[in-house]
């Protein structure tokens, strides 16, 4: 899911309409990860920690600035969402030793 929305978000923009989808595609995700996350972690604090709005000025920012913008975000996230599973080996609850579906 994640890497395919960073390729999605790297790729060559048809405009702000374009650019107006991607961010909304980024900010659905960040949200389904604040999601998945609130429900497999206690301490309210691990999801609060994570974004869930890109904050980017569509209507001031450059296309090229609005297209880094969002793969840092994405590619942040992905990093971030690695990290805490590494950290805390986070399973899906089961006990069946999938791992959780960020991305």
């Amino acid at each position: 899911m994640g890497e395919d929305l960073l390729h999605t978000v790297r790729t060559v923009s048809n405009g702000i309409d374009d650019l107006t989808e991607r961010d909304g595609q980024v900010v659905r995700w960040l949200s389904g990860n604040r999601d998945t996350v609130a429900g497999i972690y206690a301490d309210e604090g691990v999801a609060g920690a994570l974004p869930m709005a890109t904050r980017i000025d569509l209507q001031e920012s450059s296309h090229q600035d609005i297209l880094e913008q969002l793969e840092g975000i994405v590619s942040g996230q992905l990093d971030g969402l690695r990290e805490l599973m590494e950290r805390t080996r986070a399973w899906d609850g089961l006990g069946q030793g999938k791992e959780i579906p960020f991305y």
